[in-house]
């Protein structure tokens, strides 16, 4: 067998196995506000328990705790891809359009997640140079509740 196909057969046996693991605790839920130092953690935990596996367990519970590590290091992987992912876009935050309302000008600029069913997902749109100004659409509801209220009081003392 070829060193390459020697490590993809590899890589596969231990994805199946990850795979059945994560499978069998996929009550517990994603892994998305599990901290990294957490995950480091837990991934110790596992290194600790390959070790007793080495020494006392069979080569089953030996493969079982590999894979358990590998999930934790694949779950700490996947939090900073997501994480780097988001940075990036932040970076690539564009100027979206120039919107007046109530004599004001409003730059409008957009903020996303990554979202693994969809890709992205919009969060806010924000009236102002960042996401630090208040979304656009708390401040057209204030507006047009204002508006509305100022035409009630007109209405009612005509």
């Amino acid at each position: 067998m070829s060193r390459r196909n020697r490590i993809h057969a590899g890589v596969k046996a231990l994805a199946v196995t990850m795979e059945e693991k994560l499978l069998l605790n996929e009550h517990k839920g994603l892994w998305d506000d599990i901290t990294d130092i957490q995950l480091c953690k837990y991934m110790q935990e596992e290194v600790d328990e390959v070790v007793d596996a080495v020494l006392h367990g069979t080569d089953d519970e030996i493969q079982k705790e590999c894979a358990d590590v590998a999930n934790f290091a694949m779950m700490l992987h996947d939090n900073v891809r997501r994480r780097t992912r988001q940075k990036e876009y932040k970076e690539k935050e564009k100027l979206v359009a120039e919107v007046t309302y109530c004599n004001e000008t409003f730059m409008l600029i957009h903020t996303w997640d990554d979202d693994a069913r969809t890709n992205m997902q919009i969060l806010s749109v924000h009236a102002g140079e960042s996401i630090d100004t208040p979304d656009i659409y708390d401040f057209l509801r204030d507006e047009v509740l204002k508006d509305l209220y100022k035409l009630l009081v007109e209405s009612y003392c005509a």
